[in-house]
């Protein structure tokens, strides 16, 4: 899973398909299987890459498809994160890097932006085939890495909002040309409710997780300030917990007095076992010119 700081959010799972079966019309009772099913996922995942895969299976049941996409925004906040997944040889999807995606990304993060603008839009959900698709891959350059690289001819867009405001966008895709009928995609909405709660109780679960890592933090902090009584120690100790979190090389500490002019600066560096120690500023300026 790849975390981007300052990054608007985006959940893909991308699967290959090589099997086109005609659409079977459900019955109600096969649809209540199907919502019961995409509900068990509650239960039995926990990480996004595994409520992903288990959606994936569940749907490709009602009409087989090749591309399969999560595009998720955070209201207020640009943090995110890509999951790509892949049906190998052997009929699993496994997950996989969507290299030429993940390059327009780092290349221009604008087009990412007004892709997903399009896509949560509760007015653009439907089905994008024939010349609507080709208009819409030659106006957003995501859609165009679909449309150009991965042969894409057929798209389904659905949308949602969860419980934490959340907006999610769900693509359902396909190379063969005309690949849904509006039939398929009344299906598919009605399994939206379920596909909602899992992803609600997903993002609840965590939070939590959060919430209990950042316990664990704190106490580990509060341990340090107890078990030790001198400025280096203390400096190395807080390192090393900073470093679980958020991985660093360099790590100073400043103390300032009452005096703007004086103070104290404890400089540290990770060294190759991952512990950390004293540098003085010039090993810092040699270390960085090697």
């Amino acid at each position: 899973m790849d975390n981007y700081k300052n990054d608007w959010t985006c959940l893909s799972i991308s699967l290959i398909s090589n099997d086109h079966l005609p659409l079977i019309m459900l019955q109600p009772e096969q649809t209540l299987q199907l919502q019961l099913e995409i509900s068990d996922t509650l239960t039995r995942h926990t990480t996004r890459a595994g409520i992903g895969l288990a959606l994936a299976e569940v749907l490709n049941r009602v009409e087989p498809f090749e591309f399969f996409l999560h595009s998720i925004w955070i209201p207020g906040a640009k943090t995110g994160y890509r999951i790509s997944s892949i049906k190998n040889p052997e009929g699993k999807f496994e997950v996989f890097d969507d290299t030429e995606l993940e390059n327009l990304r780092k290349s221009n993060f604008e087009a990412f932006v007004q892709t997903g603008k399009f896509l949560i839009d509760q007015t653009n959900a439907g089905i994008y085939q024939g010349t609507l698709l080709k208009e819409i891959a030659d106006k957003f350059p995501s859609f165009s890495i679909g449309y150009y690289h991965h042969n894409i001819r057929s798209m389904m867009v659905l949308n949602m909002t969860h419980e934490n405001g959340f907006n999610h966008a769900m693509v359902i895709s396909d190379r063969k040309e005309n690949a849904f009928s509006l039939d398929c995609f009344q299906t598919v909405q009605t399994l939206m409710p379920q596909v909602k709660m899992a992803f609600d109780n997903l993002f609840k679960y965590e939070e939590l997780r959060q919430e209990e890592e950042n316990k664990r933090t704190q106490l580990e902090l509060n341990n340090v300030l107890l078990n030790h009584t001198n400025r280096e120690d203390f400096g190395i100790a807080l390192a090393q917990i900073i470093n679980k979190r958020v991985p660093c090389e360099r790590f100073i500490i400043r103390l300032w007095t009452g005096d703007a002019n004086l103070g104290h600066r404890l400089p540290l560096l990770r060294n190759e076992n991952g512990t950390f120690s004293r540098f003085s500023e010039k090993e810092m300026l040699e270390q960085a010119e090697r």
